[in-house]
């Protein structure tokens, strides 16, 4: 478990950052003809995130609490979404969105393999241990949306800027 904390807390922050494009699921939600099921969803999350926070935070400091609304969230929007899929045929995820959540499920993998197996060969070469990580992360991550054509925009940029580089 420990070694998941870190990698918890950036999925935290995934989370919240998701809320902007997920939160239309709330409003979808509250302005149907099921809007009363809005209570216990927000009651879910709530519940989830007081009872948490005080042990996590008490055994492992911020990273409990990066948990705690990490299983906040989680139990707050998988539910809903399963139940707005199969009530109101609705679903704010897209292609897209789904194909960048299993790129950054990857990520988060490869992530903490990296910790396990090359962080020790930098010893304490911390910055270049992060430098090297992060060129070879995002550039994995780049290479993954390109392929995947995630977003077509991105994409011609990139074919655009390939052409100039004649690479492609």
């Amino acid at each position: 478990m420990w070694i998941c904390l870190p990698a918890s807390m950036h999925l935290c922050a995934y989370c919240v950052r998701s809320h902007t494009s997920l939160s239309i699921s709330t409003d979808v939600l509250n302005y149907s003809r099921l809007y009363v099921w809005g209570l216990p969803f927000i009651a879910v999350l709530t519940a989830t995130a007081v009872l948490l926070n005080a042990p996590l935070i008490d055994a492992v400091g911020i990273s409990g609490a990066a948990c705690a609304t990490l299983a906040a969230y989680i139990l707050y929007f998988g539910p809903m979404l399963v139940f707005m899929w199969r009530r109101l045929r609705f679903s704010p995820l897209s292609s897209g969105q789904l194909k960048m959540l299993a790129l950054t499920a990857a990520m988060f993998a490869l992530d903490a393999a990296w910790r396990a197996l090359a962080t020790p060969l930098f010893g304490s070469a911390v910055l270049a241990d992060a430098a090297v990580k992060s060129i070879v992360l995002v550039g994995l991550m780049c290479v993954g949306a390109y392929a995947w054509k995630i977003s077509p925009t991105v994409n011609a940029m990139a074919d655009g800027m390939m052409k100039k580089l004649k690479i492609k």
